[in-house]
């Protein structure tokens, strides 16, 4: 059995990983980059806090023997002929690749809204690549530059708050947050513990309920026809699903992301359901609740709808049923340079206790990863039973005794 997964973010590296072990599947993945990037942690490279080798791992390092490592770009996909057109990074010669079962966890880029100017005049944030460039643009800037960012998400947050920690007395930093309130769709709590903690900073002002209509170099023009000065603008306001030419048309939303059933598996433009082929990640869309709220684009959805992929193409390939993706998030952490704060199980979380459990989603990943989903660190990911939270206590717990070097028994 043939699997093929396009892209080598969170998703696809998780669902290879889980993949391989069985002796009877032939995994491939194919990715433009040859690092896996931690993306929770691209604010702290552009600050210069971090360097861009601490949040990146070897993609071949990580798979090892039991995935074939193909380094390019995926240009076309045919789902009736069950193959991929690659265009290989160093020759950019095509590679056709077949298939019996399709992953697609190309990602996101930039949604930019039609906004005039938005993506001539802007920054990006989407990768280390990117951190790196903007890194080195702020080192330059004069005493009192101002530095906008458009989109005041968790992203956009994140970045003003590191950037203030670090350049507080060199730069003004502005974040312009189309909705009325800043983080829309997280929880009441931590926007109150975000606002109250950023508002403080004298050199970081919020605008918030302030829709951008143009961006140039040096200027960006709100809805109110306000037009406000800038040195350099970043945009982190939206992402929509990567591009990818899929043969025949298959059903997206609005932003491009591809919709997706319970099972993840992709739907057709006519409504029927592609039965060998699942989109996973940030190219997804998971309907979660019968409102139509769609999944969130984040890494710990994005690693338990790779696990249940994984498990399900092996199910179907045993006759066995499929099982749904259950999801329920059970906490939201946000990093604001060297202060994190958050909730958990619906309590609010701050200082240490947020650090090390913002340290330990992704020391569990890379564990789970090496691993190839088997042990303690792979149930993390398996649905929402008590039997899944006892074994995330246990796992967390193991890990502050190892930060503490506290010795253990299990």
């Amino acid at each position: 059995m043939r699997v093929l997964i396009l892209g080598g973010g969170y998703a696809g590296i998780f669902a290879a990983t889980n993949l391989c072990k069985n002796k009877n599947v032939q995994v491939t993945l194919v990715s433009d980059s040859p690092r896996l990037q931690l993306l929770q942690n691209i604010h702290r490279v552009a600050s210069g806090e971090l360097q861009p080798g601490d949040i990146t791992l070897d993609i071949q390092g990580i798979l090892g023997d039991g995935v074939f490592f193909v380094k390019g770009k995926s240009e076309k996909v045919d789902l009736v002929a069950k193959q991929a057109e690659i265009v290989l990074t160093e020759s950019g010669m095509v590679q056709i690749i077949e298939y019996d079962y399709l992953i697609i966890a190309i990602g996101a880029k930039n949604a930019y809204f039609g906004i005039k100017g938005a993506r001539e005049n802007t920054l990006s944030l989407r990768s280390v690549d990117d951190s790196i460039k903007l890194d080195r643009i702020i080192k330059s800037l004069p005493q009192g530059s101002i530095l906008t960012i458009a989109g005041g998400g968790a992203s956009g947050l994140s970045l003003a708050g590191a950037l203030s920690e670090k350049y507080g007395n060199k730069i003004r930093i502005r974040v312009i947050e189309a909705q009325k309130e800043v983080l829309p769709g997280w929880d009441p709590i931590i926007i109150q513990m975000v606002k109250g903690k950023l508002e403080k900073n004298e050199n970081l002002e919020i605008l918030r309920g302030k829709p951008i209509i143009e961006i140039g170099p040096d200027s960006v023009t709100l809805s109110s026809e306000e037009t406000l000065q800038t040195n350099v603008t970043v945009w982190t306001a939206g992402i929509g699903g990567q591009d990818l030419d899929i043969i025949p048309t298959v059903k997206r939303t609005g932003s491009g992301r591809i919709i997706v059933n319970k099972y993840s598996q992709v739907l057709r433009s006519d409504g029927g359901v592609f039965d060998n082929v699942f989109a996973i990640g940030d190219i997804s869309a998971f309907q979660l609740d019968n409102e139509g709220k769609m999944s969130p684009q984040l890494a710990q959805f994005a690693v338990r709808q790779a696990r249940n992929v994984a498990k399900n193409i092996l199910r179907k390939e045993s006759g066995e049923e499929m099982i749904e993706l259950e999801y329920l998030q059970k906490g939201q952490l946000i990093s604001l340079g060297k202060n994190c704060m958050g909730t958990l199980n619906g309590f609010p979380i701050s200082g240490w206790l947020c650090e090390n459990t913002e340290d330990f989603v992704i020391d569990n990943y890379i564990k789970a990863v090496l691993n190839r989903g088997e042990g303690l660190e792979g149930m993390v990911y398996d649905g929402n039973s008590i039997g899944t939270e006892i074994v995330t206590s246990i796992n967390f717990i193991s890990y502050l005794c190892r930060r503490l070097m506290i010795p253990i028994s299990l």
